[in-house]
């Protein structure tokens, strides 16, 4: 998944350039950071762009249902329950 996440990286920072208000692109622009930073290096600028993006996501996107609850969960993924925060999980991934 991280792979995929590096690949649309890219592609939703030219869409951005394009159309900055694009509250859903935030989206899901967040939820790859969101990605690249749980399952990946644990960098705080990853998660800080993730949250970034979800913040616009939920500013541009505040009449769209879907980039309201995809906000909410990358803001919870990230800041709520950071991966440093959870014990040691074979199964968690």
């Amino acid at each position: 998944m991280p792979e995929e996440a590096h690949i649309t990286v890219p592609l939703l920072e030219r869409a951005l350039a394009l159309e900055p208000d694009y509250g859903l692109a935030h989206d899901y622009l967040g939820w790859c950071f969101e990605v690249l930073f749980v399952r990946g290096r644990l960098d705080p600028e990853i998660a800080a762009a993730a949250v970034r993006h979800a913040h616009a996501a939920i500013t541009h996107g505040r009449d769209d249902a879907t980039a309201l609850g995809l906000a909410g969960f990358v803001i919870s993924l990230v800041v709520h329950d950071p991966p440093r925060s959870r014990p040691s999980n074979p199964h968690w991934r």
